[in-house]
């Protein structure tokens, strides 16, 4: 399996899920690779971001770049060397 590096974009509250790493090295190629990764190193990190069908939680919204993965192939989307990788929080209200 293939070693891809990636740039983290989390906001503060989001940030120390991940110790408040910037750049990751990860082995695979999708975004679903990634947050394995992040998990078996964060133990927390996926019941954190995934529901209970291990879907990414409605509040929360993965960017490659500038596309949401809910438009592309969601947590299957590919990963290229060097993508950062953002994590926001939706927000709601008036």
């Amino acid at each position: 399996m293939e070693t891809t590096t990636v740039t983290l974009n989390f906001p503060a509250q989001l940030a120390h899920y991940v110790g408040n790493e910037k750049l990751i090295q990860f082995q695979g190629n999708r975004l679903s690779d990634l947050v394995d990764y992040l998990d078996s190193k964060y133990p927390t990190f996926s019941s954190r971001i995934l529901d209970e069908n291990g879907n990414v939680r409605p509040y929360l919204n993965f960017f490659i770049g500038e596309e949401n993965i809910r438009v592309l192939d969601g947590l299957y989307t590919k990963l290229e060397n060097n993508d950062t990788v953002r994590l926001l929080l939706s927000r709601a209200g008036g």
